[in-house]
């Protein structure tokens, strides 16, 4: 099957739950149709080749992070990770924004879930806040209980950054001597 009748099929395909699809710009899918004469039309016949898959306009902040202000049709096109993955290895370019297809708890229906959750996590113990190292125990149990806790990509994993709050000095536990284990974890902040 050729790419042209690849793609007219996958714009077709169903949404179905977990399965992975890929916004692709408006802009460059535009040229890559008049380039493949993707409707039949005489006029588009003799179309310049559309160059490397310029995903580069619907990259937000952050890695893997799509802008917010997005539109469907006007600034990318949805298509199943197989037509895409297609599409940029064939022309390259990039970069890939691979999500998944969601069931709404509310009503049931089906979406592929574009914008991820960015989350801030915290651990308190104490009114007195002192940035956790990235290094020790502490800090790896608690990014453990994170990413565990989220089914993160490895991306998301990367982007993770949270606060340990604890007390300024260690005599402000008291007596009694406690790890991290012991200690409650009451706050587990997402911010959307």
């Amino acid at each position: 099957m050729d790419e042209k009748a690849t793609v007219k099929q996958a714009l077709q395909t169903p949404l179905v739950h977990n399965d992975v699809w890929q916004p692709i710009a408006t802009a460059w899918f535009d040229k890559w149709k008049a380039y493949i004469n993707y409707n039949d039309d005489e006029q588009t016949v003799g179309a310049r080749h559309p160059g490397p898959v310029r995903n580069r306009t619907l990259k937000g902040s952050f890695t893997e992070e799509l802008r917010r202000d997005l539109v469907a049709e006007r600034d990318y096109v949805l298509l199943p990770h197989a037509a895409a993955q297609m599409l940029l290895t064939k022309y390259g370019g990039g970069p890939k924004f691979r999500r998944r297809v969601r069931t709404s708890p509310v009503d049931l229906s089906l979406a592929v879930d574009l914008w991820l959750v960015r989350t801030n996590l915290y651990l308190c113990d104490s009114s007195q806040p002192t940035p956790v190292s990235r290094r020790g125990p502490k800090y790896h149990r608690c990014y453990s209980m994170a990413t565990g806790s989220w089914n993160m990509s490895s991306t998301m994993r990367n982007n993770l950054f949270f606060t340990l709050m604890l007390p300024a000095h260690p005599s402000d536990f008291g007596s009694e001597k406690r790890d991290l284990n012991q200690m409650s974890l009451p706050l587990l902040s997402a911010v959307v």
